[in-house]
Order: structure tokens, then sequence, then C-alpha cells
């Protein structure tokens, strides 16, 4: 094996260079595998014989060099202890070393990496002067590590990122103060798009150009993505920059402190005092004292001190003072009763993470039980932890709207007045948890498909009420929606269990003065009660087997409810409406049985029962198939089989013996 240098040691003072080096390493050939190994060495060599200036290697690697998909752990060990060889050769050349992880999901959930090659790396890195390991989770990470290792290597200073942001097509202007005492200043900007134009004017109003003495200039629009502007003695006050076309940009302020004037000392005057026999104390060296590496903190945004159960809270983390080595967050979620949830924030742009790349940790955590969530966020460096962050949640399950005084029958032209009541766990709620109704309506479907909304409204006690006018005969369909706010701020919507309401025709004139003459000939409400009782309606359930009933949520429909001595079944205007039917069935009662009643079915060309041409009415029994063109329907009534069984003579349609 060898490894062979693609492109020979390059100054990239100018745009013709630069773009001699991109055209070569475009589109490399595809190896069997990389060694890191042999690739130090390589670089090494060219450094120490080529090379006058500050020597540098920047490693790029995916984690760990894989010549074979299992290596022994002879194979390992050997290769590792190449590995730290060729660092101390790098260590004794005084060549810093810079790794930098393509990290992914892929790598993340490699045990080897995190255990055995990331410590490597950051071993290896440590052992150089200066060395590091920096982690790049997209191509967007590269320019800030890039820029962090030229600081370092350089002993300039910088306040990090002064700007990052999105350029729209009104261009972007950015406010940059320039302290006095400053002997060189750099604006290093990276832009997403090479047609971003930078234009930056000093205190004093005048562009600042190359032409100017002590100003140079590297990157050019519309052929770079990187423009770094060197300023020397720069003016103090207020600088602007102007960044123009479409995308997005940041820019980092970099500066070198002017040195301290000397203070010359004071003339001696010459007197007749002799001077001291004693020996003068010497000036002590002054002794710089070194800045501490700031420690981690952990910023958290989204935690709710209430929220409900099942409801997705995304959370949001920032790192303050992030370590330059590889670190992970971790999520912990500590419900009431069971085992914690542990999940990774990562700055990917998925599962609650808005932007990947931006700095930003986010993630997703849904609790499923009511009660206190302790949630724990741990900074782990190396199975170490380096920062923490807690907070507590309380999680509390969401009421249901219980509809508190269903009818089942209504006449057209009356108004139906309904009223509903909060509860939580069958119980009702009590009041005031309910303080506010965002929005709430009432729908009701008509057997047509057609919807009209009533709107909500709410009484003191938080229960809710609307008034529905069925104007038409038929079958509706009732739900009601609301979206409210409970009393520690959660908005909750909530909708009922639709439920059927039959709507009759209204009484005509002649048999208002039917019943007025029952009443003065004595017969009385008694008597228009007993015969309306004894009209027979349709009794059993119809199951839609392969669906639901249109405008409902069930697949059920409860004949009785609707109070029909005949209930029709298919095209509109049918009390239960079948989509794509151009025809309908009817149902019917028929003869008594026993304690219970036959019901009688007929209906057009095609129509099976138990997969037989239905010839004629035919009556029906529990468990009957109906096939209706595309519509499967069972028809069910436990009473009319027990009837059945000991009634003689009643019989049903069986299947045509082939």
């Amino acid at each position: 094996e060898t490894a062979e240098i693609v492109v020979p040691l390059t100054r990239l003072t100018g745009q013709q260079q630069r773009q001699e080096l991109f055209s070569r390493i475009q589109e490399p050939e595809r190896m069997g595998w990389t060694d890191p190994v042999l690739a130090l060495a390589a670089a090494r060599t060219a450094l120490t014989t080529e090379v006058s200036e500050q020597p540098v290697i920047v490693l790029l690697t995916d984690g760990k060099p894989e010549w074979t998909s299992a290596p022994t752990p002879d194979e390992r060990q050997a290769y590792l202890a190449a590995l730290v060889q060729e660092s101390q050769q790098l260590a004794a050349a005084q060549i810093p070393v810079f790794v930098i992880l393509l990290a992914n999901e892929t790598t993340d959930a490699d045990p080897e990496i995190s255990d055995v090659w990331l410590p490597t790396w950051e071993a290896l890195a440590a052992t150089t002067p200066s060395g590091r390991v920096y982690i790049a989770r997209g191509p967007q990470d590269l320019a800030g590590i890039y820029h962090n290792i030229v600081i370092t290597l350089t002993g300039a200073e910088t306040e990090g990122p002064v700007l990052t942001a999105t350029v729209g097509p009104a261009g972007l202007q950015k406010t940059i103060n320039i302290e006095a005492g400053l002997a060189r200043i750099i604006f290093v900007v990276s832009k997403s798009n090479p047609d971003l134009s930078v234009t930056i004017l000093q205190p004093d109003g005048s562009p600042l150009a190359v032409t100017q003495s002590g100003v140079r200039h590297a990157g050019q629009t519309g052929l770079t993505r990187e423009e770094v502007w060197v300023v020397d003695n720069p003016l103090a006050g207020d600088w602007q920059l102007f960044i123009s076309g479409e995308g997005s940009v940041t820019v980092w302020k970099d500066f070198r402190a002017a040195p301290p004037t000397p203070t010359p000392a004071p003339t001696a005057t010459a007197t007749n005092t002799p001077w001291p026999t004693a020996t003068a104390t010497p000036t002590p060296t002054p002794t710089t004292t070194p800045t501490p590496t700031p420690t981690p903190a952990l910023q958290v945004q989204g935690m709710p001190e209430y929220t409900l159960v099942g409801q997705p809270i995304t959370l949001t983390a920032r790192v303050q003072h992030p370590p330059h080595f590889s670190f992970q967050l971790l999520l912990s979620a500590l419900p009431p009763a069971g085992p914690a949830q542990t999940q990774r924030l990562l700055d990917d742009g998925h599962a609650g993470d808005k932007l990947a790349g931006d700095t930003l940790y986010g993630g997703v955590f849904t609790p499923t039980q009511p009660g206190e969530y302790l949630a724990t966020l741990q900074l782990v460096i190396r199975n170490q932890v380096q920062a923490v962050w807690e907070a507590r949640l309380i999680a509390e399950t969401a009421p249901t709207l219980v509809i508190t005084n269903e009818r089942q029958r209504t006449r057209a032209g009356q108004t139906l007045d309904m009223t509903a009541d909060w509860q939580l766990a069958g119980q009702p709620l009590p009041d005031n948890q309910i303080v506010a109704l965002q929005s709430g309506q009432a729908t009701l479907t008509g057997s047509d498909g057609q919807e009209q909304q009533f709107p909500l409204s709410m009484g003191a006690d938080g229960s809710l009420a609307v008034q529905l006018p069925p104007q038409q005969p038929g079958v509706y369909t009732i739900t009601l929606t609301a979206i409210a706010q409970t009393h520690h701020g959660q908005l909750i919507t909530v909708t009922t269990t639709p439920y059927t309401l039959s709507v009759t025709s209204p009484i005509s004139n002649w048999a208002l003065g039917v019943v007025a003459l029952l009443l003065a000939s004595g017969v009385g409400g008694w008597g228009y009660r007993r015969w309306q009782s004894q009209k027979p309606i349709v009794l059993g359930t119809l199951v839609l087997l392969n669906g639901t009933w249109p405008g409902t949520a069930s697949s059920r429909a409860e004949l009785e409810q609707l109070a029909q001595p005949e209930i029709r079944v298919g095209c509109p205007p049918a009390q239960l409406p079948l989509h794509e039917m151009p025809a309908q069935f009817a149902i019917r009662p028929g003869k008594v049985i026993g304690q219970s009643r036959e019901m009688l079915i007929r209906g057009p060309e095609g129509l099976l029962l138990n997969d037989v041409p239905l010839p004629g009415e035919q009556p029906l029994a529990d468990n009957s198939l109906i096939t209706f063109g595309p519509h499967r329907l069972r028809y069910e009534n436990l009473l009319l089989r027990r009837e059945t069984r000991t009634t003689p003579g009643w019989y049903m349609v069986k299947p045509i013996d082939s």
C-alpha cells in the first residue's frame, strides 16, 4: 500500500492557482480504503522537505480506517501502534494535526468509533502542538472549523461570528464596531452563493478598497464562496457591512491588538548623593496568566411547566462555550412510573431540529402517562458529563366532551337545544379548569352529505350549548368540536362521538285536528300515544362491512333509533345513504314472531341476500349478509334469532345448492 499526493503544495495567492487546485481534486478515483498512517507520513515528508513556513496537517476522516470488514484484535492493535508511532514523529517535527470527524447517523451508531477511534484521534491531535479534533455534521460546519484552525495557527483573536443571516432580495446591512487601539482587523466572510457581493464602508464613509495602504483582500465575487479583508491600523468606530444578492452568509471579526506604547524612563538629575552600596532588588519578570477555558453550559427552550399526555414537545438546546471535542447531548425524561426515556438531541435538521448546522440541537419528547416528569439534558464527552440542565414537567390527561342531553328524534322545524359538559376519566371536570373557548361548532350532517355548522357558546361553569334547527325530515349525524384553553394555558381540541338524530315530518294541520277531536271525544292523549306506540318500526342493526356510513365515523347503524316504519338504504334521499349507488333497497317490519317481529327486505335486481339473488320480498334473519353493488352489509338482531328458534313455520332464504 502507498499514499499518493494528488496535488503538490500550492500557494493559493491568486485565483488561477485556486482554480487549478479545484480542477485537480474534482471526481477523485474511488479506492478500496484510505490509510491514515501512510497519508500522515506522506504529508510529514512533504512538509519537512518543501516548506519553510508554519506547517499544518488537516485530516478529514469518517471515523475509522477499514482495511477489512472484521479486523482481528491483533490487526487493530498493530494499526493503532503504527498510528501512535507516526503521531510521535509529527510531534517531533512540530507539525500540528487537526482531525475533522465527518459525523452522521452511521458514525453515531458505531460504538467502535466512539470507544476506540475517537479517543485515538484525540490522543494523536493532542500529541502535536495546538492539535485538536473537530466534529462536522455537514458541509456548513467546515467553514467555522477552518476559521478556528487559522485563528489557532496565527495567534489572532476573534469575537467569533458577528453575523449569521439569510440575505434576501432587499440585501442586508450590518454595523460592526471596531475598537480603538487595534493593529489589525480581519473580516472573514463565508457565502453560500459566490454571487453574493460584499461592500464595507469605513467610519468616515469611504468604501474599503485594496488600493488603500494597509488593505489586503482575498476572494472574488462570482467565483469564490469566501472573502477575507485584512486592514492594518483600522479606524475606530462603526463600520458598515453591505451584502447584496440572495443566499446565506456568516461573517467573523478577527483582530490583533496594538502593542502597548513603551513609557520612557525619566531622565536622572545629577546630585552629590552617593550611590547606595546595597544590592538593588531585581525587577520581577511579568508572567502571563493563562486564560481559563470556559466551561460549557446548556440553554434549553421549549419545555413548558404543564402539558397534555400524548402532546409532543419540541426542545431546542444551545451549547454555550462548546468544547472542541466530540460531544453528545442526551435527554432523559423520567416518568412518574417506569424507566426513563432517553434520546439524543441532534443538529441535523430532523426530529425537531429546524435547521442542520445552525449550532442549535433539537429533539421531540412526548409524555405517555399523567404525572410529574423529570427532564435532564446532559452534555457528555467520552462518557463524562460536562454540563447538566434539569426541569420538571406536569403531564395532564386531556378532558373529553360529552353531550349531556342526546335526543334520538325530533321534528322538522323544531329547535333542538343541546348541551355538553367536560369530563375527565368519566367524571365531571371541576369548574374553572376550562377558562376560554377559542372556537367551537356543531356540525349537522344530512343523509345527502350536506353539512351545516352552528356556533357553540360556553357558560360560566365551562359547559357548552348550541341550538340546532333542522328544517327537513331525514337522518342526521351530529358532532361537536371545540378548541378550548385550560387553566394551565394548554390548547385542547376535542370532538364528541358522532350520534344519529332522526328528524320526522312536522305534524300537519289535519293530524292536529284529529288529536284535538280525540281529546274532545274523551279518548285524550292516552289514546294517541297508544296508537303511536303500536305502530311497528324497523328493528335491528345494519353493519357496513367495508367502510363507515357517510357522515359518521361508525360502521353500525342502529335501525331502532331511526324509529321508521320503513328504512331505505342506497341513493339519496334514503335514510341510510350509500355512495355510488343508483338505487335503493328497503327494510320494513312484518308479522309478529313471539316477542319480536320479522323484518322484510326488498330491492332491485342484483341485490343478493346471503349471496343469492333476492326473489322478491324476503324475511331477514340475524347475521344475514346483504350484497348491494360494491357494498357488503350484515343484519344483526339477537332478539329475532331467539324468537325464530322457538317459532315454527318461520323461514329465511338459504343459499342455492349448486
